[in-house]
């Protein structure tokens, strides 16, 4: 039997399997909650998802992505190609796009619980849904930044169009050692510990403190977060940046944390907002103020203290995102390896890179 497919504007309206399948999701991105923290910063997602009497479920996170957004490439389909050297200059004719698994770096929500003949046959109508929604409103493309290479043929095949399959960007997650922060100082490598020793040393001014977030940090952390995108070439937006940690607050509560450096004249020098979710945290947004730029402010923030709260609140692992490859695995990260599928759903001209080879799934 065909499985039944949908797009539902939340988790309430899919069927019973699919809720309870993303209510027991072990990845934040894969949650309700998140769905619900997207649609509550403005990001107006959809839920596509397919359901089978067999019992499997697939779902994934629908966002848009136009040539009128802010220029972050890793929710621009134009941009995301070229930043993964796929095209020299932006993508123009991937847009208006569908974003599949939705707009977060390192990570696109995708999920398929099933097996065998049931599991294609799910992929297969999930896909064709996606497709069919984009065609009916007026999109380009679709657009799966990050998937698991296991499955990224089978989410191919469903979309049933040409799919042009390259590498994308791995992200880094790092499972604690032990029990303390000297634990996992001891696990590093000795010229590891050695250069973060000095980093230590050069910070031994600052203090480092974390706490659950309030609605009043947002004031401060979004400015610092924005400088930090424009150092980088990025442009994020001021609006986007303020709901997001606003839908944070909104939609997770105490979950929602964040860490922050103090410098010797107490005022605060930089942050990087943190998301638990049972064991595991997500390190999100970072900011730093330019009157530090001599000092290694970023490692101690975001690596040194952050590392303290998670021994220090329970958290087993934590999701570094992506980009930046060596510094994490240095510090004992380890890559989920990704690829990316763009699939064109109306006729369009793509003039890659030289010297990049085309692979079609």
């Amino acid at each position: 039997m065909t499985p039944r497919s949908g797009i539902s504007v939340s988790f309430a309206d899919a069927p019973a399997p699919v809720r309870r399948c993303a209510e027991q999701a072990a990845h934040l991105y894969d949650t309700p909650e998140w769905f619900r923290v997207e649609t509550a910063s403005g990001t107006r997602p959809l839920l596509a998802w397919a359901a089978s009497e067999a019992g499997g479920v697939a779902y994934a996170t629908l966002c848009t992505s136009h040539a009128s957004d802010p220029a972050w490439p890793y929710a621009r389909a134009d941009l995301f190609l070229r930043e993964m050297a796929v095209t020299e200059a932006p993508a123009s004719g991937m847009l208006p796009s569908v974003l599949v698994g939705g707009r977060r770096p390192g990570h696109s929500s995708i999920v398929v619980n099933a097996a065998g003949a049931d599991r294609e046959a799910i992929v297969e109508r999930l896909m064709n849904t996606v497709r069919d929604h984009a065609v009916s409103e007026g999109y380009s493309s679709l657009l799966l930044s990050f998937v698991d290479e296991s499955v990224a043929t089978d989410l191919a095949r469903g979309a049933g169009l040409p799919s042009l399959r390259f590498p994308s960007a791995p992200s880094w997650s790092l499972r604690l050692p032990g029990n303390s922060f000297d634990d996992w100082f001891g696990s590093l490598g000795r010229k590891v510990r050695f250069n973060e020793k000095a980093t230590m040393r050069k910070l031994a001014d600052f203090g480092f403190e974390w706490r659950e977030l309030r609605e009043t940090d947002i004031d401060w952390i979004v400015p610092l977060e924005l400088a930090q995108y424009r150092k980088h070439g990025h442009d994020y937006g001021s609006v986007a940046a303020r709901r997001l940690h606003e839908a944070y607050l909104a939609v997770l509560g105490d979950r929602a944390w964040i860490a922050f450096a103090v410098d010797g004249r107490g005022q605060r020098a930089g942050f990087v907002s943190l998301i638990r979710h049972g064991e595991r945290a997500w390190a999100r947004q970072v900011g730093l103020g330019d009157e530090h730029a001599g000092v290694p402010l970023y490692f101690g923030l975001v690596y040194h203290a952050v590392i303290r709260w998670a021994y220090q609140t329970g958290v087993r692992e934590l999701d570094f995102s992506v980009t930046a490859d060596e510094v994490k695995r240095k510090r004992g990260a380890s890559p989920r390896p990704s690829v990316a599928l763009a699939i064109p759903v109306v006729p369009s001209r793509l003039t890659v890179s030289p010297g990049f080879q085309p692979v079609f799934a």
